[in-house]
């Protein structure tokens, strides 16, 4: 190689070489950086956006529920919901409950149902029930509350200290009551 143009490789070399680590300097000074995402340590997973369905034994929907989010905490084994929305099927009527928030208790398969619950039965015979805790037993088929709760339907409204709603059976308990009847006009 001849002795002139070994200084002019070298220079090129030293200049890409310079070329390299000033855009890479630059590229890291100016690089959008993410705040790290905090991930809680009590929870082991969420649900957003989730629909859950049931089937009963004869592979008939039972029940459904949807939610903006769910997240499940590990020690307590227990999940915490957000608006939860339930959409119960029955032979003879089918119910529709509301409430701002939920647990879903699951070694005890159930779903407490609280702030504003509202439950509604649909049908011939419509009823709307509030209360501000409700306790759905998905195995047993009932739905509780140990709080004043208040059912209207179109001939009457009826307050309750306690109520139990045994949708399989079809039977109603509801514990120091007062009751408005409506009186049909002819």
């Amino acid at each position: 190689m001849d002795k002139t143009k070994r200084p002019a490789i070298i220079a090129v070399a030293v200049a890409a070489l310079a070329a390299i680590a000033v855009g890479w300097f630059y590229e890291s000074r100016t690089a959008v950086s993410h705040p790290i995402l905090e991930i809680p340590s009590d929870i082991d997973y969420f649900l957003s956006d989730f629909q859950y369905k049931s089937m009963n034994a004869d592979g008939d929907l039972d029940f459904e529920m949807q939610s903006p989010y769910l997240e499940h905490l590990t020690v307590a084994n227990i999940s915490l919901i957000d608006n939860p929305t339930m959409q119960i099927y029955r032979e003879a009527d089918d119910w529709q409950i509301e409430s701002l928030s939920g647990r879903l208790f699951h070694e005890q398969n159930s779903l407490q149902l609280e702030e504003n619950v509202v439950m509604q039965r649909e049908g011939n015979n419509p009823l709307q029930v509030r209360s501000e805790v409700m306790l759905f037993e998905l195995d047993l088929d009932l739905i509780s509350t140990s709080k004043p709760i208040q059912i209207e339907s179109n001939i009457a409204i009826i307050n309750g200290s306690e109520a139990i709603f045994d949708l399989k059976k079809k039977i109603y308990k509801l514990k120091n009551t007062k009751a408005i009847y409506y009186r049909e006009n002819s």
